[in-house]
């Protein structure tokens, strides 16, 4: 056991500090407590018992671990010696906080003791120069957020059997032209309903439209080659038996009668818009072909028929020469041409053949014959050259009637009755596909086809 002194202002305290587990846990040491003041050394016994280490070592209320000793203060220099030194104790200096302000004063009287912090040693420092690592700082990169692309999933295709290919040259398509103009047409709800209205559709039979709304019988319309008028016979005369020619605009505004006497009925449009061909029964003996301006002026006769024949179902050839039409002049229905000057009138084909109509080149006339067939008539449609050559039967397997050609010359417009009831259908000329355009529980005929 060896004393170690420690000052604190004017007041020395020896305490034994024991670090050896050799003393007991509880086991008191006797120690000899002498204090002296500057007259008198007084000498006491003061019991230290070894206990175990506080909490902190921080709290400056605390003596440093293993020793705490109860002390009584008295005035002077206080020494604590042991009598019984143990020789194997490893002294350990311990740390007294120098900013013990006030001790408690025990029975015994004792002087006012002012504690005079003297400053703690400094602990020696050993630096070792260990070099800090550079710490490098976290970067988190700002990712701009970027639009999610539309993804569309492609399905796998399931594995194809092998197969053998050979090597045969594949046809070159020929694409479908792009079919341009309007069409107009009569609709009833049947062949001898007296209420039928014009409609206007597209060449694919979309989009139709109701243009006349009454309670009479408008029929047989031709469109004007700009698609923006339309011409109808319209039966308002003597309790609806005799029609005249009326104009409307193709949005059904607009109506204007043209004509007045007796029956008029099948016109057709010049090339140009501004005149207008049609049949008229006015002549009484004879019925006729004339010509009158698209506002209904100017009604003069082009055919000169024997009495009691008729002449009529006009078409203006794209030129504006002349018109093809049908007549019974010669004891059976035949078509005819005739200059608008009425310089030439030329047969072109007979066997009763009706309603002609100009191709857009002028190179062909379409018409329809009705064609006896195990005992029976039925109308067929013909391609024939304008000069009455190289005719060729278009439906040999089925009716059809009221031709009208397409403004790019590769298809025709007409009515049959091929699936009951009479509807629209399309023909390509060239490979006599047929395409139905209109879908009606009645009737549905004398189609017209704008240019535009």
């Amino acid at each position: 056991m060896k004393v170690k002194k420690v000052s604190i202002g004017i007041l020395s305290l020896a305490i034994f500090a024991c670090a050896n587990d050799k003393i007991p846990t509880t086991s008191p040491i006797n120690a000899t407590i002498k204090y002296s003041s500057s007259s008198t050394e007084v000498a006491t016994s003061l019991p230290i018992t070894k206990t175990q280490p506080s909490p902190t070592t921080e709290d400056s209320n605390f003596l440093p671990p293993f020793i705490q000793p109860t002390i009584t203060p008295l005035p002077g220099v206080l020494i604590v010696e042991t009598p019984t030194p143990i020789p194997t104790a490893t002294p350990i200096i311990v740390y007294v906080p120098t900013n013990i302000a006030e001790i408690s004063p025990a029975t015994n009287p004792s002087p006012t003791i002012t504690a005079t912090p003297m400053p703690s040693p400094s602990p020696s420092i050993t630096v070792i120069n260990t070099p800090i690592p550079t710490i490098l700082p976290t970067i988190t990169p700002t990712i701009e957020p970027k639009p999610s692309p539309t993804i569309t999933a492609t399905p796998i295709p399931s594995p194809s059997p092998s197969i053998t290919v050979i090597n045969t040259p594949i046809p070159a398509l020929t694409p479908v032209p792009l079919l341009v103009g309007k069409l107009v047409f009569s609709s009833g709800t049947s062949s001898t309903s007296l209420d039928r209205e014009i409609y206007k559709m597209n060449p694919d039979g979309s989009n139709i439209i109701q243009i006349t709304n009454n309670n009479v019988l408008d029929d047989d319309p031709v469109i004007s080659p700009d698609g923006n008028q339309i011409v109808y016979v319209s039966y308002r005369k003597l309790n609806g038996t005799q029609g005249d020619i009326y104009l409307i605009n193709s949005d059904g505004s607009g109506e204007k009668q043209l004509t007045t006497e007796a029956q008029n009925s099948d016109a057709s449009w010049s090339p140009d818009g501004s005149k207008i061909a049609f049949h008229s029964t006015r002549n009484g003996l004879s019925q006729e072909v004339f010509i009158m301006n698209a506002d209904g002026s100017n009604q003069t006769q082009l055919t000169t028929t024997p009495s009691g024949k008729w002449s009529g179902r006009p078409s203006w050839s794209p030129d504006g020469s002349k018109i093809a039409f049908s007549t019974n002049k010669d004891g059976e229905i035949s078509i005819y041409t005739i200059n608008i000057d009425k310089s030439k009138l030329s047969k072109i084909v007979g066997n009763d053949a009706w309603s002609p109509t100009f191709s857009p080149d002028g190179s062909k006339i379409a018409y329809y014959s009705a064609v006896s067939k195990n005992n029976q008539f039925k109308n067929q449609l013909f391609l024939v050259n304008s000069d009455g050559s190289n005719k060729i039967a278009l439906t040999p397997n089925f009716e059809g009637y009221l031709p009208i050609w397409s403004p790019d010359g590769k298809y025709l417009a007409f009515t049959s009755t091929k699936d009951g009831n009479p509807e629209i259908y399309l023909i390509n000329i060239e490979s006599k596909n047929l395409t139905r355009l209109s879908k009606n529980t009645g009737l549905d005929w004398y189609v017209s086809w704008s240019r535009k």
